[in-house]
């Protein structure tokens, strides 16, 4: 406890917040109790105790975790994938990737502000005030789920209650990542009348509480808010939910969100491929042939994934202060992750069959039970029924999402590939279109 006690982490997340759980509100022992082993071990990555040897490389260099830095180069941008979802891919908090997307989220705005200053005044001075508040303090960010969907800001359950010379006051409840329970601050909207707000709320505020359900620790907090004050430097923007919602588009938020989201897909399909190898070892599963098939599957769908993510990184983008990765590759890797983790799921269950089964109906068995509890966590559970839905549905229907990217993307090359076919069509001269012998 004295260790965890002396870490500047953990001092800063027993900040006064108002915790319950099970309908209980409990202390900071109380607190530490719960979730120390977790804290731990995010306080030794944040507060740099990792020995070097358990670091990664990249290149020559060790990594250095740094979530709000833009990065310069390409290699810089390859660092962004081993953030809070890369270490803690089992972790019932950083596991989805939530903070991560948030970081990208205020990257994306900070390295546009320019482009949003026209549209939202002084937005550029409070995103560069704030981040840099946040790098110094070394102060961690989450979102609520639905937040990063475009569609999702014109129904906020926040309210404004009242506007006053200083700031705001909200009211209202919202679901958050469990995340939320060890980071400090809240990327989130409001709605005021006809307009939206997006601001950032410390997670200690006054009126603002976080309710778990006892033992449901890897799931849905909900933040309860009666009237909150928040500074009116701590508010981004107001405008029509239309133009907040532009924010987070992924042209604007400069494609760092997509890149975080499939970076995360990539960390969650690495530990369910690693638990369905060591499960089947386990159990000699991994002697039959039709497993061995499957396996083989799932390796071919994390060089996919690996290889969508380096290209984004190779062809990345030159902005004012550094680099963006490319927009297409990543946004195939999204629609390509739904089927991708749909079916390492139905491996996982697969690889557990009737075992899985013994685990779910019948009585507890040891280690075995405990193999299966945590197959369970990752195949059988309401969390990967959430996460599938999340992956298929976050960025709306699926085969509007194929239309949009069909839209955008330029053709060109194809046409020019095709210009003796296209040539013809054009004209019906089909001698005229025939390639020329010389």
């Amino acid at each position: 406890m004295s260790n965890l006690q002396n870490s500047s982490y953990i001092l800063k997340i027993l900040d006064g917040r108002e915790v319950w759980v099970g309908g209980q509100k409990i202390d900071s022992s109380s607190y530490l109790a719960l979730f120390g082993e977790e804290l731990n071990r995010i306080s030794e990555l944040l507060d740099g105790r990792l020995e070097s040897d358990s670091l990664p490389r990249i290149g020559q260099k060790f990594f250095h975790y740094a979530p709000l830095q833009i990065p310069k180069t390409a290699k810089e941008l390859e660092k962004q994938k081993y953030h809070l979802s890369y270490w803690f891919a089992e972790d019932p908090f950083f596991s989805e990737g939530w903070t991560d997307i948030a970081h990208a989220f205020l990257q994306g705005w900070l390295i546009n502000r320019e482009n949003l200053d026209a549209h939202f005044t002084e937005f550029s001075k409070l995103i560069v005030r704030l981040v840099e508040a946040f790098k110094q303090e070394k102060l961690l960010v989450t979102i609520p789920y639905v937040l990063g969907l475009p569609q999702s800001v014109h129904h906020s359950s926040l309210k404004v209650t009242n506007l006053t010379d200083k700031g705001i006051f909200i009211q209202g409840t919202q679901k958050l990542p469990s995340d939320s329970l060890v980071v400090h601050e809240l990327l989130t909207t409001a709605s005021y009348q006809e307009t939206e707000v997006l601001l950032i709320a410390p997670l200690n505020s006054e009126g603002l509480s976080l309710h778990i359900q006892e033992g449901n620790f890897d799931h849905t907090v909900t933040a309860r808010f009666e009237d909150v004050f928040i500074q009116w430097d701590r508010i981004l923007a107001q405008d029509k939910p239309e133009n907040i919602s532009q924010l987070f588009h992924s042209n604007l938020a400069t494609a760092y969100p997509d890149y975080q989201r499939v970076a995360s897909l990539l960390h969650q399909l690495e530990w369910i491929t690693g638990l369905a190898f060591y499960a089947a070892q386990e159990t000699g599963e991994n002697e039959k042939l039709h497993i061995q098939e499957s396996f083989g599957e799932l390796l071919q769908q994390l060089d996919i994934i690996k290889a969508y993510l380096h290209v984004s990184e190779i062809k990345a983008e030159n902005a004012a202060e550094g680099v963006v990765p490319n927009l297409f590759p990543l946004q195939t890797a999204k629609s390509q992750g739904i089927a991708f983790y749909k079916r390492a799921v139905d491996i996982i269950q697969r690889v557990g069959g009737n075992r899985l089964l013994q685990h779910l109906y019948e009585v507890e068995n040891g280690e075995a039970d405990q193999l299966y509890s945590f197959i369970s966590k990752y195949g059988a559970s309401s969390s990967t029924l959430c996460r599938l839905q999340y992956l298929t549905y976050y960025s709306g229907d699926p085969e509007q999402v194929w239309a949009e990217y069909y839209k955008e993307y330029s053709t060109n090359f194809l046409k020019n590939r095709l210009q003796d076919f296209w040539d013809f069509h054009e004209t019906g001269d089909l001698y005229a279109a025939l390639p020329k012998i010389t």
